[in-house]
């Protein structure tokens, strides 16, 4: 049994759509502002909107995967220039933290400390690490960046950072 809480999205479930009940749909998320991504003046995305009252939450920070899906949500609309930002900054932090990528790589095994590994939680004002232990275990969300960062070069949106 289906069961809707919010009675504005009654009118919006069918059994079957077609191309105007999506145009609908889009139509009345655009007008909630659904699609509206407010980013930092880095070009990265905070976890959520956060007032003053609520700082203490954390998500202030930014996620490393949040930031490549809402990336390339932005890229697949179009907006590849929103896309090309954020994954500047993530380079840009990355390569400052490298040491932490190439402790890994000197070494070859993975530190059991999960505050040694790269940092996928951060403070995306300054780019810089947050102390709060954290597991940054986090292989996936190291992996999307590199998958997308590539393709952003292979389709030469990008030139790679050396």
């Amino acid at each position: 049994m289906l069961v809707i809480h919010n009675e504005k999205l009654l009118d919006f479930i069918k059994s079957q759509y077609d191309l105007s009940d999506i145009r609908v749909i889009r139509d009345f998320l655009d007008a909630q502002n659904t699609f509206h991504f407010p980013c930092l003046k880095t070009g990265l995305f905070s976890a959520a909107l956060v007032k003053e009252e609520t700082k203490y939450t954390g998500y202030t920070s930014v996620w490393v995967r949040d930031n490549i899906h809402v990336a390339h949500a932005h890229y697949v609309v179009g907006k590849f220039g929103v896309a090309i930002n954020t994954i500047q900054s993530l380079m840009v932090y990355f390569h400052q933290h490298r040491h932490r990528f190439q402790k890994i790589i000197d070494t070859a095994t993975v530190p059991k400390d999960v505050m040694e590994r790269p940092h996928i939680r951060f403070d995306g004002v300054n780019l810089q690490e947050i102390e709060q232990k954290w597991s940054h275990a986090q292989n996936d969300a190291l992996g999307y960046f590199l998958w997308f960062y590539c393709k952003l070069v292979k389709e030469g949106f990008m030139v790679p950072r050396i």
